[in-house]
């Protein structure tokens, strides 16, 4: 069990006015109208040498709520978490995951082969890989003895 914390006082300040901000200016319920995305999920991305891997947090999204795309040089991700229907039984005491459409963009790198690109959604978490093109990829030269 850890007992101590580090204190990062800037860098919770920072998260307080994100929270803060967020809470006055976003709305917690999507305009259906609206084309601009309400948030985005949080991401990692990775390159091994065979591939580049783009990882996204979505809980509580099923798979028909997201959509995925490259378009030229770049992976669209994009959807919708919706609020949960109102009824007369329950009221939201706090609301603090975001609701609404949602948009991320990556740029692609040159030597991704766009046309290899495969994505999985598993337990709330998107897993996009885009393979490298072949003569990117390292490769191990015969050195010949005359």
């Amino acid at each position: 069990m850890k007992l101590l914390s580090t204190c990062h006082p800037f860098h919770d300040l920072e998260l307080i006015q994100n929270r803060l901000s967020d809470a006055f200016f976003r709305s917690s319920e999507s305009n259906s109208e609206s084309k601009d995305p309400l948030w985005e999920p949080i991401a990692d991305t990775i390159e091994d040498e065979k591939a580049y891997h783009v990882a996204l947090e979505l809980p509580g999204l099923k798979r028909e709520d997201i959509d995925v795309s490259v378009d030229g040089d770049w992976l669209q991700i994009s959807g919708e978490r919706k609020f949960p229907e109102k009824d007369s039984e329950r009221k939201f005491r706090r609301v603090e995951r975001f609701y609404g459409k949602f948009s991320r963009r990556f740029q692609i790198p040159k030597d991704a082969d766009r046309s290899d690109v495969a994505a999985e959604f598993r337990d709330g978490l998107l897993q996009i890989s885009i393979s490298k093109k072949e003569e990117a990829q390292p490769r191990l030269i015969d050195i010949q003895v005359k």
